[in-house]
Parts: C-alpha cells; structure tokens; sequence
C-alpha cells in the first residue's frame, strides 16, 4: 500500500488511491511538494483520470486551461481551496475536466460531421464544400481507379467477407498480401490483422508473459499502453521509460537483465510531430541487453522508405521506417507492426515475423483468432496500393506530399507559429496554446472552410493545444494557400498565441 504522510488530506487519499489503481505502489508517501509529472510519473492520460476523480470526489470543477499551471499537489490543493471558497467551485457554472470532452464537441466546428459527398480533398458538410486537411490517406488512394478496379474481380472471387476464421480457413488473397507485405518491408515473414490496435492487443501479450519485461515509450500510442495493462494483468512487468532518452532507456534495460524475455516498444513515427524513431540506434542499444524493439510504424509505412536523399527525406519505396534506417543485420530483433489504413486506405495491419515458427506463434494471439476477418475489399485495395507505391507513380505521389508539406510548414513558420513537424513529414502540428484559443482558431479555420483535427488535452499537454493539419498527395497548393490564409487570421486574432 502506499504510504501517506502527517500531512495528508482527502486530495492525499484520492491522489494515493489512484497510484495504487495504476499499480504505482512503489510511490512513497504524498506530500505537497510531491511533482505531478516528475516524482509520480503520470502522463497526460492519467492526470485527466485523476483531474476526473477529483472533480467527482469533492464535487469541484478543475478549470482545465489553469490546470496546467499546477504541478504539484500541494499546488492543487491550493487551487481546489480557492475553488470551493468561489461560487463556481461549489457546482457552479466553470467548464471543468468532466464538461471538457461535452464543450469541445459543442464548441469545435469540426467535430461530429456527416460528409455528404467527396471529390478527392474536398467535402460536402451541409451543402458546403470544404477542405479536407483531417484525412490521413497519406498517398491520396481512396479515390484511385486502379485501386478502386482491384475490388470487384476480388469480390467476384471471394465474396464480400470472408465468413470463416482463419484458424480453420484463410482465404490464399491473405497468403498473397502477406508474402507481398514481406518482400515489401523486407522482413522473413507477415501477420495480417484487421487494425493495429488488434495486433498490439493480441501480439504483445503473446510476447511479454509472466516473468518477462515490456519497456514501453512513455509518449508511445495510446493503443500501445492499452496492450500493455494486459500485459500487466497477465503477469508480466510493465515499465515506462521517458522519451527520447537513451540513458533512461539503458538503465531500464539494465534493471530488466533478470526477466526471461524483455520488449522495448515504441512508436515509429510519432503522431502530433513526425517525429521518427532513431530505429538503428534503438535496435543496437536493444541488441546490447538481449532485447527485442517492437515499433509501431501505423504513420511511417507508405511515407517513408529506403535511401532517403536531401532532396528526397522521406527515401524512396515507401517500405517504412524499418526500410529507411537502413537496418539489414539484426533484423530478428525488430518487431514490426503497421496498418493500412492510412497510406494505402484499406482496413488491414500487420506485424513482421523472424521465422514461420514466430508467424504460427503469434497465430495464436486471440485478436487474430476470435475478431472478424479483413473486408475482401481491402485485402485487394491494400495489394493494389503496394504495387502503386513501388512504381514511378508511387514516388511521383510522395515527391507531391513533399512539396505540399514543405509549402504549409514554411508559411506558417514564417507567420511566427510555433509548427511541430521534423523531416516535412505530412503531420503538421500547430501550436495554438489554450483550449480556449484553440476552439477559436478551429472556429476561423471553418469560416475559411477547411476540417483540421484539433490536438487538446489530453492528446497533448493542457498549455499545448494544436491545430493538426494531415496532407495527403490528393490534396493541392490551392487548398494549402487557402489554409495559410487562414492561419494568417489566426495569428491577428490570437495574439496569445505562443509565437516564435
């Protein structure tokens, strides 16, 4: 149990009810000057549960745009005595974490829409067209005729679902996509799965059991932590490590020399900034200790490939971030997950195998077994994608989605926002500040006509609230100068805005 200090309050308990939730029992006691994010290690997530529970608790509203100035329970104690001394801290009118996903759905123009009709990167929303910046189809081949004339000789072949589980029948159309996913990644062998949230959830429980270690990037997808509480709940160890630090990375590892097995999982491309994952480095550093990096690479695949040049960052193929680090020895050491639901528009994952014997093994996973199987559709439209992406046309699309990145990324440094994007990656990530600035500038962005997703809390930190803008080769400079001209209204009207 965690210990509590002479000085604990009903926050004390609360905060130390909820550690002991996480399995955070290792927390010494609760006292004032205890940091929220350094000494007990809660990400953005885990503070909304507990800003949650604590609004629930004491009957309070913990105004979320002042919250991130809180760093410290004493500090939050202090901010609720205030509140409950106020009219609105007695169940009064202030918007708190409980009312913040109600507001935003109310507030932000962009959420809840019905599109009516599409015409490439352009979307009819209640009569009017608007400007898709919010789709991830990185490669623009949702629309594509020869993907789209992929599907009916599939159908005509296969029907429009296969009916069967896999275990006792698999259609060849999914020994056909994986052998093409495998020479496509460079990898021995291919599992397909519906989504990558299945194959974490299913894969890393087979990989991590009882007496193993899973050691898993605190900014990893959220989907990743999921899989990791069952890993967790079944027995084995689940340790955090911060991100982009190698040295915490190695003294976790060096704690983890004991387990049977240990798993480093990460993301390859990280979601809000493009950020990619030092995978060679990672995977040496992995190597040292006997451990295996499992990389989520849902955003990379498609992108990224190998050979990258000056000219051409993203390389060349679009086999992913395994194919573009350059990694060829070892390869038995990296797990490699990815979907393709976003370059290539087709509702399918995969994860890489070293062997046929690792590939039977993970057929085991209970997500591969017991969900339903992938639409035909999109096994035919995922095998026509790929044949795209190794042809001139493929780099033609990513040589676009270059130009196009660079034109927004560049105009709106120059406009003096502060833009979150390395590499040019297609993810392009504006900082806009608090949520109540950021639901203003998604308001201005829908008066110019164009569908952004907004990054709020707790996506991201509560202080960071973004607008991010997905480009895909199915857009066009038009539609990017409209978007900049956007954000030029954006800067003259919120000038709290943390500018550059």
């Amino acid at each position: 149990m965690l210990e509590l200090s002479h000085e604990s309050s009903e926050l004390s308990v609360l905060v130390a009810d909820f550690l002991s939730s996480k399995g955070r029992t290792h927390i010494g006691p609760i006292i004032h000057s205890t940091s929220l994010s350094d000494d007990l290690a809660l990400d953005s997530l885990e503070k909304f549960e507990l800003m949650l529970k604590i609004e629930n608790s004491l009957k309070v509203a913990i105004d979320p745009d002042h919250a991130f100035q809180i760093d410290s329970v004493g500090e939050l104690k202090e901010y609720l005595d205030r509140q409950q001394q106020s009219e609105d801290g007695a169940g009064g009118s202030a918007t708190g974490f409980y009312d913040l996903e109600k507001y935003l759905a109310t507030t932000v123009p962009q959420f809840l829409r019905t599109v009516d009709e599409q015409r490439e990167r352009s979307l009819r929303i209640e009569g009017r067209w608007i400007t898709d910046f919010a789709s991830a189809n990185y490669l623009g081949l949702d629309l594509h005729p020869a993907v789209k004339a992929a599907i009916e000789p599939a159908i005509a072949k296969w029907g429009v679902h296969p009916s069967w589980t896999r275990v006792v029948a698999s259609p060849a159309i999914y020994d056909d996509l994986e052998r093409k996913l495998a020479d496509f990644v460079g990898v021995p062998e291919t599992l397909v799965f519906p989504t990558v949230t299945l194959t974490h959830m299913g894969v890393l429980p087979l990989l991590v059991k009882a007496g193993d270690s899973l050691l898993l990037d605190e900014h990893g997808h959220r989907s990743l932590h999921e899989a990791a509480a069952v890993v967790s709940a079944r027995g084995g160890t689940v340790t955090l490590f911060r991100h982009g630090d190698s040295e915490d990375l190695e003294q976790k590892l060096a704690a983890a020399a004991g387990s049977r097995a240990v798993i480093v999982a990460c993301d390859g491309v990280y979601s809000m900034t493009g950020e990619e994952l030092p995978l060679a480095a990672m995977l040496a550093q992995c190597r040292r200790h006997g451990a295996r990096l499992y990389v989520d690479d849902a955003h990379g695949f498609g992108v990224l490939g190998a050979d990258p040049t000056e000219d051409m960052p993203y390389g060349r193929g679009g086999g992913g971030l395994l194919r573009k680090s350059g990694v060829k020895e070892g390869l038995e050491d990296v797990i490699y997950v990815a979907g393709l639901s976003k370059s290539f528009s087709s509702l399918a994952a995969f994860v890489s195998c070293r062997d046929a014997e690792e590939k039977q093994r993970l057929s085991a996973a209970a997500t591969w077994v017991f969900s339903g199987p992938c639409p035909t559709a999109s096994l035919a439209t995922a095998i026509a994608g790929l044949d795209i992406s190794l042809s001139a046309e493929g780099e033609e699309l990513r040589a676009k989605l270059l130009g196009l990145t660079r034109l927004l990324v560049t105009n709106a440094r120059e406009l003096g926002f502060v833009v979150e994007n390395q590499n040019l990656f297609p993810l392009v990530s504006i900082v806009i500040g608090s949520v109540k600035d950021v639901v203003e500038a998604c308001r201005i962005l829908w008066r110019h006509g164009i569908l952004i997703t907004p990054a709020v809390y707790p996506t991201v930190p509560l202080h960071r609230s973004m607008l991010r803008f997905t480009l895909t080769a199915a857009n066009n400079e038009e539609q990017v100068f409209q978007a900049i001209e956007a954000l030029a209204e954006i800067r003259d009207l919120i000038p709290a805005a943390p500018y550059a």
